[in-house]
């Protein structure tokens, strides 16, 4: 599947233990040292659809976070999500780290990943 280097091979169990949740595909790609061939299609199929797994959180669990309106003469941030102001009026969401994002934004960006964009907290852990 990846090839006949036998060297390759050797290598991984060793350095298959020590590196988290890294997968053995990912690792086995990693060390090939040649261009792709039609043999790797199923090592890197597997990689695509692992990469495509949600780590968000479900829109139920973003709703029992706090929101608020940014009320005048408030001294919010600006998103870090859109890199924006938080301007009167806007529906804001504040995360337990006390980070502060415009809604839609931070709401988009937990549903792919579910920990703070600044701080990578995860807020539904608290």
């Amino acid at each position: 599947m990846f090839g006949e280097d036998a060297s390759e091979m050797r290598v991984l169990p060793y350095w298959g233990r020590n590196l988290g949740n890294i997968s053995q595909d990912h690792l086995r790609l990693s060390l090939i040292n040649r261009d792709f061939t039609s043999n790797d299609y199923e090592a890197l199929l597997s990689l695509d659809e692992a990469a495509g797994r949600s780590r968000g959180a479900n829109q139920d669990r973003i709703d029992r976070l706090p929101c608020y309106t940014v009320a005048e003469g408030s001294k919010a941030p600006p998103c870090t999500v859109c890199l924006d102001p938080l301007n009167v009026s806007d529906q804001a969401r504040i995360l337990p780290c006390l980070h502060q994002f415009h809604k839609d934004c931070i709401d988009r960006w937990l549903r792919d990943n579910s920990t703070c964009p600044v701080c990578k907290m995860d807020p539904f852990s608290v």
